[in-house]
């Protein structure tokens, strides 16, 4: 058992050669109970597996025609020989998503006016360059001026000024 030193508060005078009393803990078992057998179960792990995030995009379900109802299209393969790529989200679908933001404040009314953003994720490669091809891309279907904003380290683009359609057209027009 292991021992412990109790501390005695008195007010007396304390003797140095005289040791603390000891309080020994009733709760403490010796080390050799703790020593356990370890067991190696595969059979468990399936479980643990099921868990585990997708790491690669399912194949891509064969139709009869593209596009199908639904309006979706498979990328092509192999992709056009671009310094970018967009991958897809685990349902084969653009990762394009529209984003409500407040903007300037009318002094008049005393509310805030909303600016709807359309963000591109999942960019791979030379992000920049894709930017550039999509604000030309947009600017000459939409016949206007487009902003943009690049986050290279995460990989998403956001664009004023567009809507969803356009992007997608821009995606399928590159073959992503």
């Amino acid at each position: 058992m292991r021992r412990y030193y109790c501390n005695e508060r008195s007010d007396n005078k304390v003797d140095a050669n005289k040791a603390p009393p000891l309080w020994e803990n009733p709760w403490f078992s010796p080390d050799e109970t703790y020593k356990r057998e370890v067991v190696e179960s595969k059979e468990e792990f399936k479980w643990v597996k099921r868990l585990f995030p997708k790491t690669i995009i399912p194949d891509v379900p064969k139709h009869d025609s593209y596009p199908t109802p639904s309006g979706w299209m498979p990328p092509k393969d192999p992709p056009l020989p671009l310094p970018y790529y967009v991958r897809r989200t685990r349902y084969n679908l653009f990762p394009i998503y529209s984003e409500m933001r407040r903007d300037e404040l009318n002094l008049t009314t005393m509310e805030f006016s909303l600016v709807k953003l359309i963000i591109l994720y999942k960019i791979d490669g030379d992000i920049f360059a894709c930017e550039k091809d999509l604000v030309a891309f947009l600017e000459e279907r939409l016949g206007r001026k487009i902003a943009s904003h690049v986050n290279e380290p995460q990989g998403k683009i956001r664009i004023l000024g567009a809507e969803v359609v356009d992007i997608e057209q821009f995606l399928l027009k590159n073959g992503f």
